[in-house]
C-alpha cells in the first residue's frame, strides 16, 4: 500500500461516502445547519413603503420650501403606527406622525426624525433642509420577489435565518448533522479528573476533537476511556463505533512499536485499507480504512499533530458528508516571500496566524514568531525544498480574528 498526496487522500475519502440524508428543521433550530434545498422569497421585503424612524412625513412640495432659516411649519394631521393600514393621503403644508416601520401616506417624499423638529399641540417646525427619500425604507429594498435566500449547502446564519423568517418560511429542510466516533489508544493515557500515575498522561486528545468536531457542525461519540493496548478491547471499540457513526478517528497508533496494534486490528476485522500514509508532515503513517461503511482514520497520538490533519484531512471530508458546498473550504496561496514561515526539507503542515498590514499586505506567521496584530489563525501547508514547487504556500482558515 502506497502513500498518497494529501489532495489524493482527501478526494479518495470523499469517493467512499455519501451525503447525509436530509430533515425538515424549524427555523428556531437550523443555526449552522447546511441547507438542503432553495428557498426564494415568493414577496417582496418589504412589502410596502415604510419609515426607517420615529419621525415625521414630508411632501415632496415641502422639500424645497426647507432652505429658508426661518423654519417650515406643517400642520400634523394624524399618526400612523407600525403595522397600523392606513391609507392616507398627505398634502403640501401637512405632515403625518410616523413610527418605525409604519406605512407612508401617499404623497411622503422624506421623514425627518422627531429628534429634529420642534413638536407643537397641533403642528410641527423643521429647521434643517432634508434630502429626498431620507429615512425611508422602500418596496423591495432588502428583497425583491423571486430573489435566492439560501441554496443547498449553504451554512444558515443568523442573517440568513433572519431573511427566510421575514419571507414567511417556518421550517427549513438541512442536512442532518453526521456522528464522529472517537477512539484513543495507550494504556499510558488516563482520563482528565482522575489521579495521575507516575509515568502516565492525561488524555488531551478526546476533549480537543471534541471541540473540532462541534465547530464543525457533528455530532462527537467516544465510549468511557481510552482502549489501552488491548487488541480484544480496540476491536470490540472499533465495532461499537463503525456501528455508531460514519466516520470514526483513532489517535495514538500510527507509530510502528510493539504496541501500536490499530493497523493489525483493523486487518483482522478485514477492513479495507484505502492508503497507508500521506505524503506530508505530521500524516506519513496517517492511515484510513473503510469498514461497515464507515471511514476509520488512524491519527498521530500527538495533540498538535491530530489539530493539523483534522483541519487539513478529515474536515473536507466531514464538510462532504455534511453537505457543505466545497467553495466553504478553499485554501488561499501566498508567495512565500511574504511569510515567516520558511520553506521545509519535506512538505509540512503548520499552525500559523495570517495578518493584514495597515498597507493590504498578508503576512504569514509561525506561532513563536507572532507579534500580536489583528489576523486569522491558519493552517499552513508549507512546500518541501525537494519536492517540484514554485515556492508558494498555502493557507486554511480555521479561526476567527485574533488579538
Amino acid at each position: 500500500m502506497l502513500q498518497v498526496s494529501l489532495e489524493e487522500a482527501v478526494a479518495i475519502c470523499k469517493q467512499e461516502v455519501e451525503v447525509m440524508s436530509t430533515a425538515r428543521i424549524k427555523l428556531e433550530r437550523i443555526a449552522g445547519r447546511i441547507c438542503a434545498d432553495q428557498y426564494c422569497s415568493a414577496h417582496n421585503i418589504p412589502g410596502f413603503d415604510r419609515s426607517r424612524v420615529d419621525g415625521f412625513a414630508v411632501h415632496s412640495q415641502d422639500l424645497s420650501k426647507l432652505g429658508d432659516h426661518k423654519g417650515l411649519s406643517l400642520l400634523l394631521t394624524g399618526s400612523i403606527r407600525a403595522g397600523e393600514l392606513i391609507r392616507a393621503t398627505l398634502t403640501p403644508g401637512e405632515t403625518w406622525r410616523l413610527m418605525t416601520g409604519a406605512i407612508l401616506p401617499q404623497g411622503c417624499a422624506a421623514v425627518i426624525r422627531q429628534e429634529d423638529v420642534n413638536i407643537g399641540s397641533s403642528s410641527i417646525t423643521i429647521h434643517r433642509e432634508i434630502g429626498w427619500g431620507e429615512n425611508i425604507e422602500n418596496k423591495g429594498s432588502t428583497v425583491t420577489a423571486g430573489s435566492v435566500l439560501a441554496s443547498p449547502g449553504q451554512r444558515l446564519r443568523a442573517t440568513d435565518i433572519e431573511l427566510l423568517a421575514s419571507a414567511g418560511f417556518a421550517e427549513i429542510e438541512v442536512y442532518q448533522r453526521p456522528k464522529v466516533y472517537l477512539i484513543q489508544t495507550g494504556d499510558e493515557l488516563v482520563m482528565p479528573g482522575n489521579c495521575l500515575p507516575e509515568g502516565k498522561i492525561y488524555n488531551s486528545n478526546r476533549g480537543q476533537f471534541f471541540a473540532l468536531i462541534l465547530s464543525s457542525g457533528a455530532r462527537p461519540l467516544a465510549g468511557e476511556g481510552p482502549t489501552g493496548d488491548c487488541v480484544e478491547r480496540l476491536a470490540e471499540e472499533i465495532m461499537r463505533a463503525v456501528e455508531s457513526a460514519p466516520l470514526v478517528i483513532i489517535t495514538g497508533g500510527t507509530q510502528q512499536g510493539d504496541y501500536d496494534l490499530v493497523p493489525a486490528v483493523l486487518n483482522k476485522l478485514q477492513a479495507r485499507q484505502l492508503f497507508a500514509g500521506v505524503k506530508i508532515r505530521p500524516a506519513h503513517n496517517t492511515g484510513v480504512w473503510y469498514l461497515n461503511r464507515t471511514l476509520v482514520f488512524n491519527l498521530p497520538g500527538n495533540p498538535s499533530g491530530g489539530y493539523l490533519l483534522f483541519h487539513a484531512l478529515i474536515r473536507p471530508v466531514l464538510n462532504h458528508l455534511s453537505g457543505l458546498r466545497p467553495s466553504d473550504e478553499a485554501w488561499v496561496s501566498l508567495p512565500l516571500e511574504q511569510a515567516t514561515v520558511k520553506a521545509q526539507p519535506q512538505r509540512c503542515l503548520k499552525r500559523g496566524f495570517l495578518s493584514i498590514g495597515q498597507n493590504g499586505q498578508c503576512q504569514l506567521f509561525s506561532l513563536p514568531s507572532w507579534t500580536g496584530q489583528f489576523g486569522w489563525e491558519v493552517i499552513a501547508d508549507i512546500p518541501g525544498t525537494t519536492e517540484n514547487d514554485q515556492g508558494a504556500l498555502r493557507c486554511l482558515p480555521v479561526g476567527c480574528i485574533m488579538s
